[in-house]
C-alpha cells in the first residue's frame, strides 16, 4: 500500500513538471472586434483546460519564430493575403461572407478568414479541436457557409401586459425576470455564436409599451414589470440589446423583433380617446406608428 501510494504521488509530480515545462502557446490577431476577440477568449479558455497558457501578440509578430503552438487569426482579405504570403500558406479560396481556410503548417495553425465573423468561426474551430484533443489531426481546409442567415425564434415574454404567444403556462411567467436579465443574453448570444447561429428574431404580441417610452403618449409606456421584482425603464431590453452589441459581445448577426397583434393593454388605456376621434381606431394606429418611429431611433 505504501509503494502504491509513492507512485501515485510520483506520476502526479511528473505530470506537474511535463505541464511546467510546455511552453506557453501564442495567437496572434487584431483587437479592436468583438468577434475575433470571443474566438480569443474560447481559445484561451480551451487551452486553459489542458493546463497550456497563451500568450497574446498582435498580427505584425506573426512572422517572428516562437517556441510552441501557434494560432494565427486574420479577419479580412487584406490581412488573410499578407499573412498567408509572410507564413507561406496557400491563401484563402473564397471571399464570400463568413468563409475562412484553416491552414497548419506544423505547430502553426491559421485561419484566414473573408471577414470578422467567419474569423470568429475559424477560431471556434481551434477551440473545439484543442477541446476535443483533435487538434494535430487538423488539415487544410475551406469552410462556406451552407445558409447565409441561420437563426433562432424566440417567442419572448416580457410582461404579464405585453405576453409572447402563450404565456399562460408556469414556465414562461417564471422566464419573464431572466428575459431582463443582461447576464441571461449575454449568455444566449455567446452559446448561439459557439453554435453558429447568426439571427436571432424576437417574437411578442405586442412589446411596444414594454420597449418604449412615447412622449406623445406616455400612459402608455409601462414603468415596472410584472412577474418579477427588477424595475426597468420601458427601453430596457433595447438598451440590453444594444450591449450584447458592443465591444465584447459575440453577437455577428442581426437582431430582429416581431409582432403579431395591436397590444389589448395599449387599446384599453387608449379607449378615453376613442369618443374625440373621427375613426375608432386613429389614436392607436397614431401610436403603434410613434412607436415604430421611437424604436428605429433608439436602435441607430
Amino acid at each position: 500500500m505504501h509503494r502504491l501510494l509513492t507512485l501515485v504521488v510520483l506520476n502526479a509530480s511528473a505530470a506537474g513538471c511535463l505541464a511546467a515545462q510546455t511552453p506557453p502557446a501564442s495567437l496572434y490577431f487584431e483587437r479592436g472586434d468583438a468577434r475575433v476577440g470571443f474566438a480569443a477568449s474560447e481559445i484561451r479558455r480551451a487551452l486553459a483546460e489542458q493546463g497550456v497558457s497563451l500568450v497574446e501578440r498582435g498580427l505584425q509578430d506573426a512572422g517572428k519564430a516562437a517556441e510552441g503552438t501557434r494560432f494565427v487569426i486574420a479577419a479580412g482579405a487584406q490581412q488573410s493575403a499578407r499573412l498567408a504570403g509572410e507564413l507561406k500558406v496557400a491563401p484563402p479560396a473564397s471571399s464570400v461572407p463568413q468563409s475562412y481556410s484553416i491552414r497548419r503548417q506544423g505547430a502553426i495553425y491559421v485561419v484566414l478568414a473573408a471577414d470578422a465573423a467567419g474569423a470568429m468561426y475559424g477560431g471556434l474551430d481551434l477551440a473545439e479541436a484543442i477541446r476535443l484533443s483533435t487538434l494535430s489531426e487538423l488539415k487544410d481546409a475551406e469552410h462556406t457557409p451552407h445558409i447565409a442567415q441561420r437563426g433562432i425564434k424566440f417567442n419572448i415574454p416580457l410582461d404579464a401586459r405585453t405576453p409572447s404567444y402563450s404565456d399562460a403556462g408556469d414556465a414562461a411567467q417564471q422566464n419573464i425576470a431572466e428575459m431582463w436579465s443582461f447576464d441571461f443574453w449575454r449568455e444566449f448570444l455567446d452559446e448561439m455564436a459557439r453554435d453558429r447561429f447568426n439571427v436571432l428574431s424576437l417574437w411578442n404580441l405586442h412589446p411596444f409599451p414594454s420597449m418604449v417610452k412615447v412622449p406623445e403618449y406616455p400612459d402608455i409606456a409601462l414603468n415596472d414589470v410584472m412577474r418579477t421584482t427588477a424595475k426597468l425603464t420601458p427601453c430596457g431590453i433595447l438598451c440590453r440589446a444594444r450591449q450584447c452589441r458592443e465591444p465584447g459581445s459575440s453577437t455577428s448577426g442581426s437582431i430582429a423583433r416581431a409582432c403579431w397583434a395591436v397590444s389589448r393593454w395599449a387599446a384599453l388605456r387608449l379607449h378615453r380617446w376613442r369618443r374625440r376621434s373621427a375613426r375608432t381606431h386613429a389614436p392607436l394606429c397614431n401610436w403603434c406608428r410613434s412607436c415604430a418611429r421611437r424604436r428605429t431611433k433608439n436602435c441607430a
